[in-house]
């Protein structure tokens, strides 16, 4: 039976400190779809993105990931991993969904290959032959092959994210979540991580982007998301940009476009 849904957000809730970062938050994530959250700075975006793989930890509410839930209040497996208890585990989550941040975390004394490889090997345990024909694969994918052997500094930093997008896409994941993953790059720069991760949404990836590029997600976005002060605003499909309902929305669209 087809899946009804990749990952399920039931009343999330996140506090740093006292500040009320996400307040019940409510969203779900079908097979192939692609969710496009935009808001301005300080809405929550990227907080939610990161409890979406546990870098950041809930403080109440669901996370169903598979059908599995990786909320704080469903039990865990804890080290040392050994049983097959049936409990959640938060290294089966992380390692089917891939990530991509602004900043592309490309470790700088690895070749780019050694990027790519490095977790299929550690945590995959593949062989390194196997490991790098993988990467070379991806890394062509995303039109890099020939930098298989440079390092991160020789590499421009449009060319580091699209290596940072390999390395995620080596693991095979069932979902990619993408956080501004333009922002720190040149204007001129933009435009090639943008076409790569088009090509994934064609070809069916699911995906969760937070970004401002109104753009792609007029182009690309089949459910767009409005955040604000840690609430979803409003949400829907492209009617979300051309025609919102909610003031706030129709304030912040006005504003950018």
């Amino acid at each position: 039976m087809a899946e009804k849904e990749i990952l399920r957000v039931e009343n999330l809730n996140k506090y740093f400190g006292d500040h009320h970062v996400l307040k019940n938050i409510n969203m779900r994530v079908r097979p192939g779809e692609h969710v496009v959250i935009f808001g301005p700075s300080g809405s929550g975006k990227s907080t939610l993105l990161r409890c979406m793989n546990l870098l950041e930890e809930p403080q109440s509410g669901s996370l169903f990931f598979l059908g599995k839930d990786y909320g704080p209040k469903a039990p865990k497996k804890a080290w040392p991993w050994q049983s097959n208890d049936g409990l959640a585990d938060p290294r089966y989550l992380r390692t089917h969904i891939g990530m991509v941040f602004q900043q592309f975390n490309l470790f700088p004394h690895l070749t780019v290959l050694d990027n790519v490889t490095l977790a299929l090997r550690r945590n995959k345990k593949i062989p390194r032959p196997e490991a790098n024909e993988k990467a070379i694969k991806q890394l062509k994918s995303v039109g890099l092959e020939h930098k298989a052997q440079a390092y991160p500094s020789q590499l421009s930093g449009g060319q580091q994210q699209r290596v940072a997008i390999a390395r995620a896409l080596v693991m095979e994941p069932r979902l990619m979540l993408f956080d501004e993953p333009t922002s720190a790059l040149d204007p001129e720069l933009v435009g090639e991580v943008l076409a790569v991760m088009k090509d994934l949404a064609l070809g069916g990836m699911t995906m969760v982007v937070v970004t401002h590029e109104m753009g792609f997600a007029r182009e690309v976005g089949d459910h767009l998301v409005f955040m604000d002060d840690g609430n979803i605003v409003e949400e829907g499909g492209p009617e979300v940009l051309t025609n919102p309902t909610n003031d706030r929305t129709k304030m912040f669209i006005k504003a950018i476009l």
